[in-house]
């Protein structure tokens, strides 16, 4: 029943793939097929994360928003967390065999939770 929306930055700026609505089984096929590379528009990424979180804010009340940041933190951009965002989430994707670690920066500076992502089993 929570509202979601889907948010894939990467090269080729931010697109919206997922509108703001109500959380889907499509959801999932969608975010499994999102892949990574190129350079990584956070700051771009985290303006428009905190226009949708503060839109669905002014029609819906006060809500419990969660921010889930999935990335490999490969980006100089430091920008703040949405702060219409009451959750924030950072999936870490860095490079183990050559961490930069900025997304256990971001999520220490940030006040979020900092998760590793879960292996994919077959």
């Amino acid at each position: 029943g929570d509202d979601v929306a889907l948010l894939q930055l990467g090269g080729g700026g931010v697109q919206l793939l997922l509108p703001p609505g109500r959380a889907r089984a499509s959801g999932g096929v969608r975010l499994r097929s999102v892949g990574g590379g190129g350079g990584t528009p956070l700051a771009q990424a985290l303006a428009q994360a905190e226009q949708l979180l503060q839109r669905a804010q002014r029609r819906q009340g006060l809500l419990d928003c969660w921010l889930w940041l999935l990335t490999d933190g490969r980006t100089l951009e430091q920008p703040a967390a949405p702060a219409a965002a009451t959750h924030v989430v950072v999936v870490d994707f860095d490079d183990p065999l050559r961490p930069v670690g900025r997304c256990t920066a971001w999520a220490a500076r940030w006040q979020a939770e900092h998760r590793m992502p879960e292996p994919l089993s077959s």
